[in-house]
């Protein structure tokens, strides 16, 4: 319901899930018991004795005799379900069971003092966490100005992590979008998403390098291109070629799957096969010509066709789907990936699927 109200008594009085239109509440609500709209027994019971039982009945009332025997309540609830008056919500924060806290004895404000901020309490953090065993994978800086204004930045990182100075330089990054106003007094940090972070050896000068690095530089790439910019692709079994790729987290596990080493594929695939105009002469013979956005490029070299049938057993207009890809070169030595997949009274329909060859 678009109202606490309406939405307190639908979930206690409705069938469940029951989802009210929006400024539609009223309708709903007209034959709901009067303790629906969270009054005290007390109420509830005296306007039982006058006869009024559901919230219909509440409506036909005038609001002064009503005012003068039961107080504010029953009018003020009454509305608040019915959004003719506000009700603002308090939301409860769980506790951080993981947080630390600084108090200043003067606001501050300087870009370089907010950094040296972040960086002590990140060690205390990090004190915390080692002790516990954990490693931080969400971390809230939040920094309380003197007019009581929250100004709070996140970081994230791929593996969990209790390195301070690493932590730090995180949160250094995001501190430009804090607005300090007339000053802050005071600065907490807490790590809301944390993971098992066992201790472990260091490298030594000349052994491998430390596994973590790469989880460090993934983190300052993800920090200043965006979560969904730094990501690695990962093989998939399927015969269709889109298919055979997706994202993936950048450090996320190898699923033992690979691409096959005899099927020649291009380095570049693209997102959606683009129409061609070919000259081909069929049935099977390869391009000997074709025109893509608007350019003629003559076939000098051609390969195939490598014949590629749809996955039936995921949709049913792809059991009669096939598809002839040709890898083929032009004059200037640019390599192509050509596919023809049906025929039609005016011919074959061709697409490029990919540029150049692995």
């Amino acid at each position: 319901a678009d109202t606490p109200g309406a939405a307190w008594a639908a979930a206690r009085c409705l069938p469940p899930e029951t989802v009210l239109p929006p400024a539609g509440q009223r309708p709903h609500l007209l034959d709901l018991p009067l303790w629906a709209l969270r009054l005290d027994r007390g109420t509830v019971s005296g306007l039982a004795q006058l006869g009024l039982t559901r919230v219909a009945h509440l409506l036909d009332q005038p609001r002064g005799p009503l005012r003068l025997r039961f107080g504010e309540e029953p009018g003020r609830r009454l509305d608040q379900a019915l959004g003719h008056a506000p009700e603002p919500l308090a939301y409860l924060a769980p506790p951080a069971e993981h947080a630390v806290r600084l108090a200043f004895p003067e606001p501050i404000g300087a870009p370089e003092t907010l950094a040296r901020v972040a960086g002590r309490l990140c060690a205390m953090l990090a004190e915390a966490l080692t002790r516990h065993g954990l490693g931080a994978r969400r971390l809230d800086l939040v920094f309380r100005r003197v007019d009581g204004l929250d100004q709070a930045v996140s970081v994230g990182t791929a593996r969990p992590s209790r390195d301070p100075t690493h932590l730090a330089r995180l949160l250094t990054e995001r501190l430009p979008q804090i607005d300090p106003g007339h000053g802050l007094d005071e600065a907490r940090l807490s790590a809301p998403r944390v993971e098992r972070l066992d201790a472990r050896q260091l490298a030594a000068p000349g052994e491998e390098p430390d596994p973590d690095a790469m989880a460090e530089l993934v983190d300052r790439l993800v920090l200043r291109l965006g979560p969904g910019r730094v990501f690695r692709r990962s093989p998939v079994e399927s015969e269709w070629p889109e298919r055979a790729v997706r994202r993936v987290a950048p450090l996320s596990p190898a699923t033992g799957v690979t691409w096959p080493a005899d099927l020649p594929r291009p380095g570049r695939l693209l997102p959606v096969p683009e129409p061609v105009a070919v000259l081909a002469a069929l049935p099977d013979a390869p391009p000997t010509a074709f025109t893509w956005r608007g350019t003629r490029r003559r076939v000098a070299r051609a390969d195939g066709p490598e014949r590629i049938f749809g996955e039936w057993w995921l949709a049913e207009d792809e059991v009669a789907a096939t598809r002839d890809y040709y890898r083929v070169e032009d004059e200037t030595g640019a390599r192509y990936w050509l596919f023809r997949d049906c025929l039609t009274r005016d011919g074959a329909r061709w697409w490029l699927h990919g540029l150049g060859e692995a």
